[in-house]
């Protein structure tokens, strides 16, 4: 889980409930989002 972003597990969210995720932030989330596809959709929020 995360490799192919070199996401550290120390970074996981585990969460009880079966939603665990990796809590991003800055130039990594920002990595992320732009490889997925996603910036777009998530800068939306931002206004």
């Amino acid at each position: 889980m995360g490799g192919r972003y070199q996401l550290k597990k120390e970074w996981i969210h585990v969460r009880k409930d079966g939603y665990s995720h990796f809590d991003l932030l800055g130039s990594k989330k920002r990595e992320v989002l732009e490889k997925e596809g996603q910036l777009e959709a998530a800068l939306k929020f931002l206004k």
